[in-house]
Protein backbone atom coordinates (compact mmCIF):
# COMPACT_ATOMS: atom_id res chain seq x y z
CA UNK A 1 0.00 0.00 0.00
CA UNK A 2 2.95 2.34 0.63
CA UNK A 3 3.97 2.05 -3.03
CA UNK A 4 0.50 3.11 -4.14
CA UNK A 5 0.54 6.11 -1.80
CA UNK A 6 3.88 7.14 -3.34
CA UNK A 7 2.32 6.82 -6.78
CA UNK A 8 -0.64 8.94 -5.67
CA UNK A 9 1.69 11.63 -4.33
CA UNK A 10 3.57 11.67 -7.63
CA UNK A 11 0.32 11.94 -9.61
CA UNK A 12 -0.86 14.81 -7.39
CA UNK A 13 2.43 16.62 -7.86
CA UNK A 14 2.31 16.12 -11.63
CA UNK A 15 -1.29 17.33 -11.77
CA UNK A 16 -0.61 20.58 -9.92
CA UNK A 17 2.81 21.46 -11.37
CA UNK A 18 2.69 24.25 -14.00
CA UNK A 19 5.85 23.02 -15.76
CA UNK A 20 4.37 19.54 -16.05
CA UNK A 21 1.17 20.97 -17.60
CA UNK A 22 3.26 22.71 -20.26
CA UNK A 23 5.41 19.62 -20.85
CA UNK A 24 2.33 17.40 -21.21
CA UNK A 25 0.68 19.83 -23.61
CA UNK A 26 3.74 19.91 -25.89
CA UNK A 27 4.26 16.13 -25.78
CA UNK A 28 0.72 14.94 -26.53
CA UNK A 29 -0.71 14.42 -30.00
CA UNK A 30 -3.92 16.34 -29.43
CA UNK A 31 -5.73 18.49 -26.91
CA UNK A 32 -8.08 15.57 -26.20
CA UNK A 33 -5.16 13.31 -25.28
CA UNK A 34 -3.78 16.05 -23.01
CA UNK A 35 -7.12 16.32 -21.18
CA UNK A 36 -7.38 12.51 -20.84
CA UNK A 37 -3.98 12.37 -19.15
CA UNK A 38 -4.85 15.29 -16.86
CA UNK A 39 -8.14 13.61 -15.84
CA UNK A 40 -6.30 10.35 -15.15
CA UNK A 41 -3.74 12.15 -12.95
CA UNK A 42 -6.51 13.91 -11.00
CA UNK A 43 -8.46 10.67 -10.56
CA UNK A 44 -5.37 8.75 -9.47
CA UNK A 45 -4.33 11.44 -6.98
CA UNK A 46 -7.75 11.51 -5.30
CA UNK A 47 -8.65 7.79 -5.42
CA UNK A 48 -9.24 6.16 -2.03
CA UNK A 49 -9.09 2.36 -1.82
CA UNK A 50 -11.87 0.57 0.04
CA UNK A 51 -12.37 -2.92 1.37
CA UNK A 52 -15.81 -4.51 1.22
CA UNK A 53 -17.13 -6.21 4.36
CA UNK A 54 -20.31 -8.14 4.96
CA UNK A 55 -22.41 -10.75 3.19
CA UNK A 56 -23.14 -10.57 -0.50
CA UNK A 57 -25.93 -8.09 -1.09
CA UNK A 58 -25.34 -6.42 2.25
CA UNK A 59 -21.74 -5.30 1.81
CA UNK A 60 -20.51 -1.94 3.00
CA UNK A 61 -17.29 -0.18 2.00
CA UNK A 62 -14.64 0.32 4.69
CA UNK A 63 -11.69 2.63 3.97
CA UNK A 64 -8.29 0.94 4.00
Amino acid sequence: MAEFKDLQATAAEMYSNEEMKTWLFTHTRSEEEYHQIRRMLKYMASWKPVEWKGKTGERVPVEV
